[in-house]
C-alpha cells in the first residue's frame, strides 16, 4: 500500500527499512522520555517482517517518507488494543517521528488523520483511539489531538511503566462520523 499526500509518502515497510527503524527505537540517548525503554531486538522486527511483512488485519505498520527529501522521518502504526472483550472492534493508531527536525512540523497530524481515514475506509468500525504519555496540559498534544479531530476522553492513571516509574496516559479517540475522508487527504 502507499499513500501519497502533498507533505509526504506512507507506504508499508521493506526488510531493509528495519536496520533504521531500530536504530531509531534503541538508542536509549535518543529517546524521548514519553517511549518505551523496553527495547526489541533486531531479531524481534526481522522475524514479525518475515511472519507477514508487519502488515495483517491486526497491526500494520506504515514508514513517513518526506517529499522534501525523501527521507525516513518516522513510523505511524495501528493495532487491535489487546482486550478480553471480544466484542471491541476499534483499532489504536500511534506514531514516532523520528528526526526532531521534522518534530512540530504537522507530520504526526496528518499522518493520525490519514491512517485513521484509511482505517474507516477499509474496516467495519465506528472508532479510532490514540494515547500519549504526555501530560493532558501539554501544548504540543494539543495541537496534534485538535488539529487531527480526536476528542480527549480521560486519563488513563498509573498505566505503563516507563523509566523506573508508572505514569499516566490520556486517552483520545475519533469516531466515523468525525473523520475526514481518505480521499480528501491524498494527492490526485
Amino acid at each position: 500500500m502507499k499513500i501519497i499526500t502533498n507533505r509526504f509518502i506512507l507506504t508499508q515497510l521493506e526488510i531493509e527499512d528495519i536496520n533504521t527503524i531500530h536504530n531509531h527505537t534503541s538508542d536509549y540517548n535518543s529517546l524521548t522520555p514519553f517511549f518505551s525503554t523496553k527495547i526489541k531486538s533486531k531479531i524481534y522486527w526481522k522475524k514479525r517482517f518475515e511472519e507477514n511483512g508487519l502488515w495483517d488485519d491486526n497491526y500494520g505498520m506504515l514508514k513517513i517518507i518526506d517529499i522534501e527529501d525523501n527521507k525516513l522521518s518516522g513510523v505511524v502504526w495501528f493495532f487491535k488494543p489487546p482486550s478480553q472483550h471480544s466484542q471491541l472492534e476499534f483499532y489504536e493508531v500511534a506514531f514516532n517521528i523520528f528526526r526532531p527536525e521534522k518534530r512540530n512540523k504537522g507530520f504526526a497530524t496528518e499522518a493520525l488523520k490519514v491512517v485513521s481515514s484509511y482505517l474507516f475506509d477499509t474496516y467495519p468500525i465506528e472508532r479510532v483511539q490514540s494515547t500519549t504519555m504526555l501530560d493532558i496540559n501539554n501544548d504540543s498534544i494539543k495541537k496534534v489531538t485538535q488539529s487531527s479531530g480526536f476528542v480527549y476522553e480521560g486519563t488513563i492513571r498509573k498505566a505503563i511503566f516507563i523509566r523506573g516509574k508508572y505514569i499516566d496516559i490520556q486517552l483520545f479517540s475519533l469516531l466515523r462520523e468525525e473523520s475526514i475522508s481518505l480521499d480528501s487527504l491524498i494527492r490526485k
